[in-house]
């Protein structure tokens, strides 16, 4: 972990390595030194130029840096404001929860009773209903019974006494008759 960390700026940690490894606070210093080392020596190869331009374009001045480094600290406390909102939106639900629970525990009894004599209510209302369609139902078959006995009792009763005077000639008929005579009606 200490190798991804500044030596100079200690808890920075190193965001550009070149010749040493640099953190956002040793980059102007490097730039600084660039710079300095130029106006020294009149002759400055275009590789320096080349990488303190690329540093600049990377992490521009210190301005630009604390700008940078402003703006990040103003989006995470907006975020944090957000954050803040949310939190005590869903902070007042649940309280709002809260209490709606320990009112219904509280009314809990009462709605017990009352749901309980609405059910003992609904159970004797639908009970005599029931009640009364069976009984309707049980006359509804006692009267078709009753039609039943009165009228197709007595022809069914007539018509079995014929089947069996009927069955009591062919008997008859067939005892008295012999068997060629049976073979030759048949035929």
């Amino acid at each position: 972990m200490g190798s991804n960390l500044c030596v100079k700026h200690f808890p920075e940690p190193i965001i550009y390595i070149s010749e040493e490894p640099m953190c956002k606070k040793c980059v102007p210093e490097y730039l600084e030194k660039i710079k300095k080392s130029k106006s020294e020596s009149g002759d400055e190869s275009k590789n320096n130029e080349e990488v303190t331009d690329k540093l600049a374009q990377l992490f521009g001045t210190q301005q630009n840096a604390f700008t940078s480094e402003k703006s990040l600290v103003n989006n995470s406390l907006i975020k944090l404001e957000d954050f803040r909102g949310d939190f005590r939106y869903i902070n007042d639900e649940i309280d709002d929860r809260v209490t709606e629970s320990k009112q219904n525990l509280e009314d809990l009894p009462e709605l017990m009773c009352q749901i309980f004599a609405t059910c003992e209510k609904t159970m004797k209302t639908h009970k005599e209903a029931f009640l009364d369609e069976l009984d309707d139902v049980i006359n509804k078959q006692v009267a078709s019974f009753r039609r039943d006995n009165e009228t197709k009792v007595p022809n069914f009763y007539e018509r079995l006494s014929k089947k069996y005077t009927q069955l009591q000639q062919a008997t008859s008929l067939a005892d008295t008759m012999t068997s060629s005579e049976i073979i030759e009606t048949l035929n």
